[in-house]
C-alpha cells in the first residue's frame, strides 16, 4: 500500500516498549533534541528557527517597521537598535 499527501493515517499501537516510548517523547518536545538553531534576518524582520533531525520549527518571528530616513543617526539608527536588540 503507497500513501501519499494529503491522506491522513491513524496507527494504533496497544504496547509500546520503553525505547519507543522516549522516542516519542523525545519527537513531541523538539527544543531539547534540536541540532542547530537559526536567525534569518533582513531589514526589519528575523525568524528563529530550531531544527532537528526530523523537522524545522519557526519558533518566533519579529517585525519592526524601519524607516527610511537617510540623517546620520535619526529614528532609522533607533529603531534598527531596538530591532536587533528585539532579536537579541
Amino acid at each position: 500500500m503507497e500513501i501519499f499527501p494529503p491522506k491522513k493515517i491513524t496507527l494504533i499501537k496497544t504496547w509500546f516498549d520503553d525505547i519507543h516510548l522516549k522516542r516519542l517523547r523525545d519527537a513531541c518536545e523538539p527544543d531539547t533534541t534540536a541540532k542547530l538553531s537559526i536567525m534569518t534576518m533582513e531589514e526589519g524582520l528575523a525568524s528563529l528557527f530550531i531544527i532537528n533531525k526530523q523537522t524545522s520549527i519557526m519558533k518566533a518571528k519579529i517585525e519592526k517597521s524601519i524607516p527610511k530616513n537617510k540623517t546620520v543617526y535619526n529614528s532609522s539608527g533607533k529603531a534598527k537598535d531596538k530591532f536587533f536588540e528585539s532579536c537579541l
